[in-house]
């Protein structure tokens, strides 16, 4: 349950030092150098000073101690992630990027990532952006499983932020429909996550093994669920170009 002494509000331009130096605590506690690529304030003010996107912090006791960040691609921009699924340029227009979402260890497990990510869709929504996609590392089982809970599921598998393996993860206002036998992923199979993407199948889940530790966020004992995706994806193509 959500804090009620936690305050949800907008980020402002005084805000930005703030936002940057959470993130790069929480970089600091992170196993893996590959679960994010870290921003700077660079990132952050386009967002805010140009409208293209938005930043939702959450206070305790005038200490910001959560963030989540969506941007708003242009449709022609090259770094619109619809691109990578073959959006047709109407669709372009609504896609809205989860950046990310940082909260400090000592305020997890209280839903506040869910809360900052889902009040961003919703307002991004009444922009008309209503595609949401994010990338992720394909180890990151904690970022993984966030996403599937706000209901995106994994699309394609490409290459990043200068060469780094990362999933396409996307969410429509239609509902996605999976049915068929499940396929097991090992997380860092990269040859077999392709070749379930390319016959059509989407990543719906994960099952963590017998060994992994739910408490060890780089624990990589983990495994994509792949099925088949019923009917049409109206997004473009599901396989991985």
């Amino acid at each position: 349950m959500l804090d009620t002494s936690l305050i949800i509000r907008t980020a402002r331009e005084e805000d930005l030092d703030a936002l940057v130096a959470l993130e790069h605590t929480v970089a600091q506690g992170l196993p893996s150098r590959e679960m994010f690529v870290v921003d700077e304030r660079a990132f952050y003010e386009p967002l805010l000073m140009q409208n293209n996107g938005q930043i939702l912090l959450a206070e305790y006791e005038n200490r910001i101690v959560g963030a989540g960040i969506v941007a708003f691609p242009r449709a022609k921009a090259t770094d619109n992630l619809g691109k990578e699924l073959l959006f047709p340029l109407s669709l372009l227009e609504r896609v809205v990027h989860i950046e990310s979402v940082y909260i400090l260890p000592e305020f997890r497990g209280k839903k506040l990532a869910q809360v900052l990510t889902s009040r961003n869709l919703e307002l991004a929504a009444q922009y008309g952006r209503d595609r949401a996609l994010s990338t992720v590392w394909p180890g990151n089982a904690s970022s993984m499983s966030f996403l599937y809970e706000l209901g995106l599921t994994v699309r394609k598998l490409t290459r990043k932020y200068g060469g780094l393996d990362r999933f396409i993860m996307l969410r429509t206002p239609e509902k996605t429909v999976s049915s068929g036998e499940s396929v097991l992923i090992p997380c860092l199979d990269m040859d077999g996550h392709r070749k379930q993407l390319s016959q059509g199948m989407i990543g719906v889940g994960l099952l963590r093994h017998d060994e992994a530790k739910h408490d060890q966020p780089g624990n990589l004992a983990f495994s994509v669920i792949y099925r088949k995706v019923n009917g049409d994806l109206s997004c473009g193509s599901s396989a991985n170009a």
